[in-house]
């Protein structure tokens, strides 16, 4: 076998999920929390989507990036979140958010190259950079509440730190980071010449007083170099339909497209289509001040 598969193991969360499973059909009472799911029906606009989607025959391939009209529609959601302007030349569609950032490492590090990465973490964060032949570098949080010292990150880079992950709202601490660490973190970026791959993904998972910030609506400058990451996993309990996106500089979107034209070709279309619905008709953002008929139904996208 080839080297680099000495260099991870099976995910701990699939393990753990796979023994939940196996508990619960040999009759035992299990509460899962294995892994990060909502116990949810699907929203019906997700339903309708898919449903409609399949009874038009959609079965083919998509652009590679995704249905144009979704990754417009991304583009808008990311407006409102951010309060910047997003072109969907900026917007990868994915499967699943692992994809996302699987994508991440492998347009981003190169073999000696280390990833900063924040401790306790997800356990797929350092083996997709050890995978693109990374080196990762914890910093550990457990003495601050889970939440990194921008003085411990610091001390954390060297001349060969390519990227810091940002995982927040955390997986599996919950800890939400503040808006005053984000702003450091973001200057450092900038002052020390590295890349922030910025996980979101339980962005919609969040219990007040904590606010979760989109690092790029709080620095703006840093967003050339900035990757965020997000999913409809956990907002619309969806996580086996692997449907998530990747937001980045244009040049970053096209080394991505080149990359996933020779691995996943495009996402699942179906998914696509039902996620589109759901942008369409239930999102918020797209129900007050905007034109109703946009994204617009139809298009060549729509028809592959």
């Amino acid at each position: 076998m080839a080297r680099r598969t000495h260099l991870f193991s099976n995910s701990g969360t699939a393990r753990a999920r796979a023994a939940a499973k196996a508990a619960a059909e040999a009759g035992r009472d299990v509460v899962d929390l294995t892994a990060g799911e909502i116990w949810s029906p699907l929203p019906p606009a997700v339903r309708d989507g898919a449903i409609e989607a399949i009874e038009r025959g959609v079965n083919r391939y998509t652009d590679t990036l995704g249905l144009a009209e979704l990754r417009g529609a991304l583009a808008h959601k990311l407006q409102i979140e951010t309060g910047q302007a997003w072109r969907s030349d900026e917007i990868a569609v994915t499967t699943g958010a692992k994809q996302a950032l699987f994508n991440a490492a492998m347009i981003l590090i190169d073999p000696g190259d280390e990833v900063v990465i924040p401790s306790p973490y997800w356990t797929t964060f350092p083996a997709q950079a050890l995978i693109a032949g990374g080196t990762p570098v914890f910093v550990e949080t457990r003495h601050r509440a889970f939440v990194p010292c921008i003085d411990d990150i610091e001390r954390a880079l060297t001349s060969r730190t390519r990227a810091l992950v940002v995982n927040t709202p955390n997986n599996p601490t919950g800890a939400v980071y503040p808006r005053e660490l984000l702003v450091q973190i973001a200057e450092l970026a900038i002052a020390r010449d590295f890349w922030i791959i910025f996980d979101e993904c339980y962005g919609s998972v969040i219990y007040e007083p904590h606010v979760h910030h989109p690092i790029v609506s709080l620095v703006p400058e840093v967003r050339s170099r900035t990757l965020v990451v997000n999913a409809f996993s956990k907002a619309l309990a969806l996580t086996g339909w692997r449907i998530g996106y990747l937001a980045g500089p244009k040049e970053a979107i096209d080394a991505v497209r080149a990359l996933q034209s020779h691995t996943t070709s495009n996402p699942n279309v179906i998914a696509q289509h039902a996620v589109l619905e759901h942008l369409r008709r239930d999102d918020p953002s797209f129900e007050t001040g905007c034109d109703p008929t946009w994204p617009p139904r139809g298009g060549s996208d729509s028809k592959n």
